[in-house]
């Protein structure tokens, strides 16, 4: 009787999102010579060698913009933009902003919080996978604030490329006759080359005066004069 001792284990692939198992299962092999030319081998573990690996990828991507305000410091008045999903799934479900109070006016920043994708939103699928939105300004209660009407197109797509998850995105000014989702988006094509968000937003204050004045007439022995004053 001939025991052979092994040892099974996992080999480790250090690829991203790869959860690795470290178990390791010992296995006894038992080899009997029965004496008329054949063997009899048997084997036994300590346990069932079963290993289930998680594969876990995510990535995400940032959107952000800028303000630019002419006319005064902005101090005290509020500026909201909106990232607005479209596709009208589940990851799109929640609409996303960012509100500030800038304390001057000019060109500043503003970035949405990144939206973030996982091996889950491709459903299994090999394919790549589009996700919608639009990003707007919300007009706010700013005395004397020219708010930018300008509505800008989003596409993001998810794919898995060597492995790993890869996310971009697209960005378009889009027109006034291109909105109702775009006119159909599956025969919406970016035109590209346009992944800058700028809101342009004017201070025009608008105030009035009363002028008053007062006027007599007098009579002296010449006539009549008409004095005035202002």
């Amino acid at each position: 009787v001939t025991e052979l001792k092994y040892v099974i284990k996992e080999i480790k692939v250090n690829a991203a999102g790869y959860e690795d198992i470290t178990k390791e299962i010992p296995v006894t092999v038992t080899v009997v010579d029965d004496n008329d030319g054949s063997l009899e081998v048997s084997k036994s573990y300590t346990s069932i060698p079963e290993y289930t690996n998680k594969l876990t990828l995510d990535e995400q991507i940032k959107i952000d913009g800028v303000k630019d305000l002419e006319g005064t410091p902005a101090a005290a008045k509020k500026f909201t933009f909106k990232l607005t999903p479209k596709s009208g799934d589940e990851k799109n479900a929640r609409e996303t902003s960012v509100t500030y109070e800038p304390k001057k006016g000019g060109r500043q920043d503003f970035a949405f919080e990144p939206l973030n994708y996982t091996l889950a939103d491709l459903e299994g699928s090999t394919e790549p996978k589009k996700f919608y939105y639009e990003i707007s300004e919300q007009a706010e209660s700013n005395d004397g604030v020219v708010y930018d009407d300008t509505v800008y197109a989003v596409e993001v797509t998810v794919s898995l490329k060597n492995g790993a998850l890869d996310v971009q995105k697209k960005i378009d000014k889009i027109s006034s006759e291109e909105t109702d989702f775009w006119k159909g988006i599956a025969n919406y094509v970016f035109r590209g080359g346009n992944d800058k968000v700028e809101f342009k937003n004017t201070y025009d204050a608008v105030g009035e005066i009363t002028l008053s004045g007062t006027k007599s007439f007098s009579v002296n022995d010449s006539g009549i004069s008409l004095a005035g004053s202002a």
